[in-house]
């Protein structure tokens, strides 16, 4: 018989892919509220959602004055939040520091999320916006579908998502 401490992870691991999936299942659905909005909102709302990672110090987050913007506000909001978890998450240096920023594109806006973390290989560039798709390991939390969801969320409003990484450090762009 199974301890009932791993009965009880497993259930919770189970709660949270079933909770992932429904996540990433909305993720492409048509935005209902697509309305101009101010991208500092956006912002700020992502950083009061992403949980401190334990046993280190909390991510330095900041951002230069960001547009206003055409979009979905809540998928916007988790788009954010899930580039600044993994942006903190997978972080080797003792303090996580990320920079938000934007700049134009035509008469489009481009947001890009810098991190100070170890970078991403070329050969994975693709690879990481697939639905359980890591990198890493047991030994680091994670479901593998952050960044599926914001390629899927992206993309339903029209937009598409990228990184660039060539060392120290990642951007993801939107």
């Amino acid at each position: 018989a199974l301890p009932i401490c791993h009965i009880m992870d497993g259930t919770s691991r189970i709660q949270a892919l079933l909770a992932g999936m429904v996540d990433y299942a909305g993720a492409g659905s048509a935005s209902r509220y697509i309305i101009r909005l101010d991208s500092n909102e956006v912002f700020r709302e992502a950083v009061a959602s992403v949980p401190a990672a334990s046993g280190r110090l909390p991510a330095r987050i900041s951002h230069d004055p960001l547009p206003m913007v055409k979009g979905d506000f809540e998928k916007l909001v988790r788009v954010f939040r899930h580039l600044l978890e993994n942006a903190s998450k997978y972080c080797e240096a003792p303090e996580p520091i990320i920079h938000v920023s934007s700049r134009r594109d035509g008469s489009a806006w481009q947001f890009l999320v810098h991190d100070n973390g170890p970078g991403i290989d070329g050969v994975y560039h693709q690879r990481i916006f697939a639905p359980f798709k890591r990198l890493h390991g047991r030994q680091t939390p994670g479901l593998g579908l952050g960044l599926a969801f914001c390629q899927k969320a992206v993309e339903s409003l029209g937009g598409r998502i990228w990184v660039e990484s060539a060392g120290p450090g990642s951007t993801f762009c939107f």
